[in-house]
């Protein structure tokens, strides 16, 4: 496997994004209210969307970087710690004194995968438009982003877009401020819910992704 990246040269990939702690515990079916189950396994793993792509990518051999913000406590420490053993190179995470990192528990239903999640945001301020800085990733050819930081998001698209650079984006919700990231994104990957507040009740498969697709301005960049 490669070694971590030691500085921004040689970067292929670019993630931008939310990191969190996840704990995820299998039960044989889900509880009901007020009862116990007890748990057949139980995981801890580094999660969210950009994150979690690129460690994936990095076990592929790519080299990729992370971009994020999380706090000084514990669950901080383990996403970079995490970050670093995957060979992700994680220099530009903002690391916030005195702030709480997400965290979440995700109970999975054996069997079916169905999956329940608890979490909480933290307090780790997001990331601001004036934190991005691409420049030193000469010779990226992708930007990753979850749009989870919407404003830095956009931000990065821009700076990337002006480099040559594809935009990805891993779409969950439909999020205020979000319709100018999709406007910039050369892939999409949605989920089946994505379009859900631009579209009428009902709406089919094949008119959400013309909805979507209508958000995208050609000739933009």
């Amino acid at each position: 496997m490669l070694a971590p990246p030691a500085s921004h040269n040689g970067i292929e990939v670019i993630g931008l994004g939310q990191a969190c702690v996840d704990y995820r515990g299998i039960v044989p079916s889900y509880p009901g209210e007020d009862s116990k189950m007890e748990l057949e396994g139980l995981f801890s793993t580094v999660g969210g969307p950009a994150a979690v792509a690129m460690m994936a990518l990095a076990r592929l051999g790519v080299r990729t970087a992370f971009i994020g913000s999380i706090g000084d406590d514990p669950f901080g420490k383990t996403i970079k710690e995490t970050l670093l053993r995957e060979k992700v190179f994680s220099a530009d995470v903002k690391e916030r004194r005195g702030a709480a990192s997400q965290f979440a528990f995700i109970a999975v239903t054996r069997g079916i995968a169905a999956r329940t999640i608890f979490w909480t945001r933290g307090t780790a301020p997001h990331l601001k438009a004036s934190e991005v800085n691409l420049r030193p990733y000469r010779g990226a050819r992708i930007l990753h982003v979850d749009g989870l930081m919407t404003e830095a998001a956009v931000e990065a698209a821009r700076q990337a877009k002006e480099t040559g650079m594809h935009v990805v984006m891993d779409a969950g919700s439909f999020r205020s401020g979000i319709a100018g990231l999709v406007a910039m994104v050369d892939t999409l990957i949605a989920s089946e819910t994505f379009a859900a507040p631009i579209v009428s009740p009902g709406t089919g498969l094949e008119e959400q992704l013309y909805a979507l697709r209508a958000l995208w301005v050609p000739g933009m960049w």
